[in-house]
């Protein structure tokens, strides 16, 4: 997802249960397979169901589109291979979600995701078991989550650009990263107790950090976009109706 999280659980745990948020050693210790498996099908009708609205609207037809979307997930394996250590066996890097739904639209920003999933996993040597969950928590979470913020600043702000750039460039990349990693983080560590958040407060002030690296960064690249190359943006129409 955006981050990955090494923790130990206590003292006693065993080596071999050491984690990573999102990617675990020996995932079939946690849940049977046939969990696994179940959300490993959510995950792939998910992506399928992206393909076929992507396909119905011809968007692989189009050469522009489809350079973006090749390069937007190029960008985005780039972005979650580097990771940044905020403190003992805790790393953390961006996700990209916010750019490529302005740009892409929701169903190549799923497909994109879908790639940069499946091509970190491969690179990670991460268990195939769980990819389906990883895309879930790691990409369906947080562009859902950026989606609504996106769906409510367009109802209730003014069509500016302006408030395009700087709300839903910046602010909404940083709020739905922040939102969805407190999300990944009740799932993952309350929920499911892949790790242990007790005593961690580092923990939970990641968020924050993370949420204002992926603001900047969005507001960046939408600004710089926005501004000379408008006709890129998914249904722009001038901002007048973004």
């Amino acid at each position: 997802m955006f981050g990955h999280f090494l923790s130990k659980f206590f003292t006693s745990t065993p080596p071999e249960r050491y984690i990573t948020m999102f990617i675990l050693a020996h995932p079939l210790q946690y849940w049977p397979a046939f969990v696994w498996i179940i959300l490993s099908a959510i995950a792939l009708g998910i992506a399928l169901g992206a393909l076929s609205i992507a396909v119905q609207r011809k968007d692989f037809q189009d050469s522009t589109r489809l350079s973006h979307w090749l390069f937007i997930s190029f960008v985005m394996v780039c972005l979650w291979l580097i990771k940044a250590q905020v403190m003992d066996n805790l790393y953390i890097h961006l996700i990209g979600a916010n750019v490529a739904l302005l740009i892409l639209g929701a169903p190549l920003a799923l497909l994109a995701l879908a790639c940069t999933t499946l091509i970190t996993s491969i690179i990670l040597h991460t268990s195939p078991w769980i990819w389906g969950m990883q895309y879930l928590l790691a990409s369906v979470i947080p562009l859902s989550t950026v989606a609504l913020l996106h769906y409510l600043f367009k109802k209730w702000l003014p069509h500016r650009l302006f408030i395009y750039i700087f709300v839903r460039g910046f602010f909404a990349a940083a709020i739905g990263m922040m939102l969805a990693m407190l999300i990944n983080l009740t799932l993952i560590g309350g929920m499911f107790h892949f790790i242990s958040l007790e005593g961690n407060q580092m923990l939970w002030a990641s968020p924050i950090l993370l949420g204002w690296g992926e603001g900047f960064l969005s507001g960046a690249v939408v600004a710089l976009v926005a501004t000379y190359y408008p006709e890129w943006l998914y249904r722009h129409s001038a901002f007048t109706g973004m």
